[in-house]
């Protein structure tokens, strides 16, 4: 039994609303559908892999949730956590640790002047 419950949490959501709602941006379970059933395929590489920013949580027990995160605002923060559960929190009640894998990119950014951005994307075209 336990095999199948696995195997149930393993399968990528299916969509099966007819149109896209206001619910499919929030950032929950319609947002997790959506993006999982429609976008991971098409835009599929390795940069995009992690499919999202990680997140630690520490909760007031002291226990660690580690996966990634599936939905932060001011008030709740979810995330998955490594059996594929869909685990939220009340922000307030818990440590947040956010994992972001492009931060260093972001910061590199701030370095640069828009003299060379705009030098670096003229290059960038001419090598098509």
């Amino acid at each position: 039994m336990l095999d199948r419950i696995e195997e149930f949490r393993r399968r990528r959501p299916r969509f099966t609303d007819e149109v896209v709602t206001l619910a499919h941006g929030a950032g929950g379970k319609a947002s997790d559908a959506l993006i999982g059933a429609v976008f991971v395929d098409a835009f599929a590489n390795e940069t995009l892999a992690p499919l999202a920013d990680g997140a630690v949580l520490t909760l007031p027990s002291g226990e660690q949730v580690k996966g990634p995160l599936a939905h932060a605002d001011d008030f709740v923060i979810a995330l998955r956590d490594d059996s594929g559960w869909y685990r939220s929190f009340l922000r307030d009640r818990v440590k947040v640790e956010l994992q972001d894998p492009l931060t260093p990119h972001r910061q590199l950014l701030d370095k640069l002047r828009q003299a060379d951005v705009h030098n670096l994307f003229a290059y960038l075209e001419s090598l098509k």
